[in-house]
């Protein structure tokens, strides 16, 4: 799961499909997993159509896409393809993150992956159809990281590069639950892309070297985030 998590930032960077606005919010010089200043004004209310808001410890954070600053909103997808056998594995999901404005590289953000999925590449349009669906999931453990479980992950970034995950870790009273999808077809060049809407609240663990050994509780988390179908 580490690798996929890396990985899928990296691909994020490469697919960022809409420029954002970066909220009002600074960072603490010494991360402990608040990485949002307390003493910020956040708005209760997101202004844009895409948008992630949750509370990091019990510190707000309202990040929004409305085409302003350095604000990114693109596809995530870890996946893996066997070219001999013609199949595709994996997971996908979109994410929303800032990048840092120090040195240009990607700071932080959140990834919401729902899999795992395992087709024909041939049918690999079709992955999406059948796989997302409103209603709760159960989150990602080691043991369920496989085709046989539907399930989501989510990964958080913050800005000094440490990346938390709720695969490795109790999850007990946590909830994910999908509230809505919205499909909207192929035009012109844009691929076909689907609108979910989603709420959940969960504890994050460190998945890298660099992370603290705090576990992040992240509460009245939600958000309306796209999903590109290019698989």
């Amino acid at each position: 799961m580490r690798n996929l998590v890396i990985i899928l930032f990296a691909i994020l960077i490469c697919s960022v499909g809409f420029s954002c606005r970066k909220d009002s919010s600074k960072f603490l010089g010494s991360n402990t997993g608040n990485t949002e200043n307390p003493d910020d004004t956040i708005p209760t209310k997101p202004t844009s159509e895409y948008y992630f808001k949750g509370k990091f410890d019990n510190v707000s954070a309202l990040w929004e896409a409305n085409g302003e600053n350095n604000w990114g909103l693109g596809t995530s997808s870890s996946t893996s393809l066997d070219g001999q056998a013609g199949t595709i594995k994996g997971r996908i999901g979109p994410s929303i993150y800032q990048p840092d404005p120090n040195n240009g590289s990607f700071g932080k953000g959140i990834s919401i992956e729902f899999g795992v999925f395992f087709t024909d590449a041939e049918f690999k349009k079709d992955v999406l159809k059948s796989l997302l669906k409103t209603g709760f999931w159960d989150f990602e453990t080691p043991s369920t990281d496989l085709p046989d479980f539907k399930n989501v992950a989510i990964s958080y970034r913050t800005i000094d590069g440490s990346i938390y995950g709720v695969s490795n870790g109790d999850q007990t009273g946590s909830k994910f639950e999908v509230l809505s999808i919205v499909f909207v077809p192929a035009s012109g060049f844009t691929p076909e892309y689907y609108d979910i809407k989603f709420k959940f609240n969960c504890k994050l663990y460190p998945l890298n070297p660099t992370s603290t050994t705090k576990i992040i509780t992240l509460t009245d988390a939600e958000g309306n985030l796209s999903i590109d179908n290019s698989l």
